[in-house]
């Protein structure tokens, strides 16, 4: 009886274990991370430009916003030639997508407007920023939104080969 309850103890507590780091798991985690050209097939939006301000530091050395010059639109478009681009991933525990950005880095990026979003206020809640409906919004997700390319020449290749 005692091996018993001690097999049952240990499998209860094997089970809480299991239970809550699934919990925090779940939080990000993916089956599958889609890559950027796999994202761009399916965006509304997708942006080549440089990027020319880097928004607020947020938790995990994540930016909340960059402002990129729109220099080629593959997929979409854009009211203007520089565009402001919110990060929704930013800070969570799925951030990191503008960490690596410095002033002047050429990227491609997948984004969505924000007045496409449907009920950001719910989305949003939680967060400490409110992007206004006229700018851009990278989403939250399991794919690779974005492209930084070493040079303008790889930038120029990329473009050559592109299929999506």
């Amino acid at each position: 009886m005692l091996r018993l309850t001690r097999a049952l103890m240990g499998c209860a507590c094997a089970a809480v274990l299991v239970a809550t780091a699934a919990e925090r798991a779940a939080a990000c985690s993916c089956v599958a991370s889609p890559t950027f050209d796999e994202e761009a097939r399916r965006a509304p939006i997708v942006l080549v430009g440089r990027v020319m301000e880097i928004g607020d530091l947020k938790p995990d050395e994540d930016r909340g916003s960059i402002v990129l010059e729109v220099e080629r639109t593959l997929k979409g478009a854009v009211q203007s030639s520089t565009v402001k681009v919110w990060n929704e991933a930013a800070g969570s525990s799925c951030g990191g997508t503008f960490s690596k950005l410095v002033v002047g880095s050429s990227i491609a990026l997948v984004v969505v407007r924000v007045s496409d979003v449907e009920n950001p206020s719910d989305m949003w809640a939680f967060m400490d920023f409110h992007p206004p409906a006229s700018d851009l919004l990278v989403r939250l997700g399991c794919g690779q939104p974005l492209k930084v390319f070493a040079s303008d020449q790889e930038r120029d290749r990329w473009l050559r080969r592109r299929r999506f």
